[in-house]
């Protein structure tokens, strides 16, 4: 994950403790002893760390999630659900089966409280030109 990416999900992940902190509380405890490596545009771990969710380097183990930025921007339209994604391939997962389930979970709380912020179409405006960068 490129720096602006990783930048743009710090942004994101601030605005979503700020205005949606049930949602926050929701997706660290979900994190919690959980690394998922999020593979778009380069690659960062997610993880959760006494109460607050941390994007770092890629670290080994957990969770391996790699997607495109398109298949993310269609995410956060509702053009497809996480299921959608990776039934048709744009969204690939592996890791052990238990913490799928939890990954998934967290993705729900991320995209699901991302939604509710009041500056949600700013992300996604900026996100829209990462994703036209080469």
């Amino acid at each position: 994950m490129d720096d602006a990416l990783s930048a743009l999900v710090r942004r994101a992940l601030a605005m979503i403790a700020s205005e949606q902190p049930h949602g926050y509380r929701e997706l660290a405890q979900t994190l919690s002893n959980l690394r998922v490596t999020l593979s778009c545009k380069g690659e960062r771990c997610l993880y959760a760390e006494s109460g607050r969710v941390r994007i770092a380097p890629a670290t080994e183990g957990g969770v391996l999630v790699q997607m495109d930025v398109g298949t993310l921007l269609d995410l956060l339209d509702a053009r497809c659900s996480l299921v959608q994604a990776v039934r048709t391939n744009r969204l690939f997962v592996q890791g052990p089966a238990t913490q799928i389930a939890r990954t998934y979970a967290a993705m729900t709380w991320f995209v699901g409280s991302l939604l509710q912020v009041r500056d949600a179409s700013a992300l996604k405006t900026a996100l829209e030109k990462i994703n036209d960068r080469p």
